[in-house]
């Protein structure tokens, strides 16, 4: 088989999850809307999404709020329309969704919408 080309299966590759996102900064913000941006993961698995969570900002020394999901992106940015207006929030990505798992969070950011 060789001879004509064609070799034998390749060894199955360990899928792993992708790794953490990077500099999470906000582009842009205005009444209910945040553009935020990030770097791509620099090791781990592929990345096929990144899903960006929200919550309360968590005082120090409170129990913390639990992160909901606020969006899915395939890219490095994204712009968030309906969000909560007037509460301080705090912003992550976690870079996900591959087969294997979700990565680590992101840094966080803070906003006031």
């Amino acid at each position: 088989m060789k001879l004509i080309g064609w070799g034998g299966r390749k060894p199955a590759t360990l899928l792993t999850p992708p790794g953490q996102a990077g500099n999470l900064v906000i582009r842009s913000q205005g009444e209910g809307t945040i553009a935020l941006a990030w770097g791509k993961p620099t090791d781990g698995g592929k990345v096929a999404a990144y899903k960006i969570k929200c919550r309360p900002r968590v005082i120090e020394g409170t129990m913390g709020a639990v992160w909901a999901n606020a969006d899915t992106a395939m890219e490095t940015k994204i712009t968030l329309t309906g969000q909560i207006q007037g509460k301080e929030l705090e912003y992550c990505v976690v870079v996900a969704v591959n087969k294997a798992g979700e990565g680590v969070a992101s840094n966080t950011v803070t906003a006031v919408l």
